[in-house]
């Protein structure tokens, strides 16, 4: 198998764009861009990939694969992130990579204890509890009153509105969505360590909110 030395990365999976061209051989990143935005993630990740490539100083030709954030996370993001990687992996004839969000967010904060909380904009939330980077548990959707916290540092877009009034003593660190650098990052990691990552599949924990009407 060919050696991967630069990942084309992205993610538009919640409320945020993001991405980068990673060197693998020096886990770092060559250029990378984020940007807060909710809205028309479309319109905009183009633009940002071709500029992260230009500044990379690295040609297209010498990227040797594409990294993807899948999820979970809100639909028409997810859609929009997912498809645009695997049609650059296909159009630059590379392997494509995923992972999902809250375990590049637990990556980019390797506490000992650590519990994620991702926003859904509904009841629930998206959480999933991690020590030593590794995740103890599926990622689940869980309603506030069945989140346990422990004494675990919180990270993640849903820990304001979880934690409402609480007065709480937990560490918190003040991340809300995954990063581009984060991605490629935990796909470097993964493949140097013979974890599979192959997955590109949207993660889904719960159907669409729209749904067709029935027919009468």
């Amino acid at each position: 198998m060919k050696t991967i030395r630069y990942i084309l990365a992205m993610d538009t999976s919640a409320g945020s764009v993001s991405a980068c061209v990673y060197d693998c051989k020096n886990d770092k990143s060559l250029s990378d861009e984020y940007q807060k935005i909710a809205f028309s993630q479309g319109e905009v990740i183009i633009p940002i990939l071709d500029g992260v490539i230009k500044k990379s100083g690295i040609k297209k030709s010498q990227i040797d694969a594409v990294g993807v954030c899948r999820g979970p996370g809100f639909f028409t993001g997810m859609r929009i992130g997912l498809s645009t990687a695997k049609a650059l992996a296909l159009g630059l004839d590379v392997p494509i990579y995923g992972v999902d969000a809250l375990s590049v967010i637990a990556f980019e904060n390797n506490d000992k204890k650590l519990t994620v909380i991702q926003e859904t904009k509904r009841s629930d939330f998206y959480v999933a509890k991690f020590e030593g980077g590794v995740m103890l548990n599926s990622i689940q959707a869980l309603e506030p009153e069945n989140i346990n916290i422990c004494d675990d540092v919180l990270v993640g877009s849903g820990v304001k509105r979880f934690l409402g009034d609480k007065k709480i003593k937990n560490k918190v660190i003040n991340q809300d969505y995954p990063t581009s650098v984060g991605v490629a990052g935990l796909i470097s990691y993964n493949i140097k360590n013979a974890i599979d990552c192959s997955d590109t599949q949207a993660l889904y924990l719960r159907c669409a909110d729209v749904q067709m009407p029935n027919k009468k």
